[in-house]
């Protein structure tokens, strides 16, 4: 089973228990039209939310590889495009989330979320201008003035390589959550949510010649043979990724106006890795938000 497949069937279970839930949370209600007090009323749609967040978070930490260069020796290999590595950071970036939610009662709630995180890049120089970069090629001639192909001498442009690579990367949640109780206008909850994880890296690595020339479409002709090379060493590649996510939440909402909470958190939340060539990621973030209750 393929992880797309997979990550599908979470979600869309996911979806169906919360319907499910929200179904016997209104069944139960119009099955009981007596209630104690204020506390115990739940009117009919009362529990659904909507909710942003802004965070402070990890950022994951992107970079590249430099791709093997054309030597005097062998001239027929061309660059390859720079390869993605990705690994855990310690630089801090920001995150944003929009969601929506069903508050089943004083003590539980879930909701679906979407989240995304602040794209992260890398910009290197490599080679000092020692990278072969040929723009002429000519040949010694023997005593009957024929060239001797089997010996070649290259013109080169001393190149330096450029190196870049970025990473946007999102994700899709469902989280459930354990409201402690309120005291003084404020709830402490714990929660944990599970879901997709999914982005789009990119790398590109660029030459310029010791004379700052780019190295693009430069042309020479063999004397020899009479043909023509056009050489451009530009290179990029990119890729998208979907893993699995899970994530730990912590923190308190306080009553600070009618159907309005401010919360306020940390949220621990794990990416999985990216294409085999990266260690897991995973983000913590201190966020503020505010959920809005719609009808309660």
């Amino acid at each position: 089973m393929s992880n797309r497949i997979l990550f599908s069937g979470v979600f869309a279970a996911a979806l169906a228990l919360t319907v499910l839930a929200t179904g016997a949370a209104r069944g139960a209600d119009l099955g009981a039209p007596y209630y104690n007090g204020p506390e115990d009323k739940v009117e009919f749609g009362s529990g659904w939310y909507i909710r942003g967040d802004l965070g402070v978070t990890r950022t994951p930490s992107i970079s590249t590889n430099t791709p093997a260069t054309p030597t005097a020796s062998n001239i027929t290999i061309n660059p390859t495009a720079p390869t993605a590595l990705v690994t855990s950071g310690s630089d801090f970036g920001y995150a944003a989330d929009l969601g929506f939610g069903y508050r089943f009662n004083r003590w539980f709630r879930t909701e679906v979320t979407g989240d995304f995180l602040e794209p992260v890049s890398a910009k290197f120089n490599a080679g000092n201008g020692k990278i072969f970069c040929p723009t002429g090629v000519s040949y010694p001639k023997d005593a009957s003035g024929n060239y001797i192909t089997s010996d070649p001498t290259y013109a080169s442009g001393g190149c330096t390589g450029t190196y870049t690579a970025r990473l946007n990367s999102y994700d899709v949640m469902f989280n459930a959550y354990v409201d402690l109780g309120t005291w003084y206008n404020v709830t402490p909850y714990v929660g944990a949510g599970t879901g997709v994880s999914f982005g789009r890296y990119v790398t590109s690595s660029s030459y310029i010649q010791s004379n700052e020339v780019p190295y693009v479409n430069i042309s020479y002709t063999d004397p020899a043979f009479g043909t023509t090379f056009t050489n451009n060493y530009n290179r990029t590649a990119s890729g998208t990724y979907y893993n699995l996510a899970w994530a730990l939440m912590a923190g308190v909402g306080i009553d600070v106006y009618d159907h309005t909470k401010l919360d306020i958190g940390y949220r621990y939340l794990n990416l999985g890795k990216i294409n085999g060539v990266s260690n897991t990621l995973y983000s913590n973030e201190i966020r503020a938000g505010l959920r809005y209750m719609i009808d309660e």
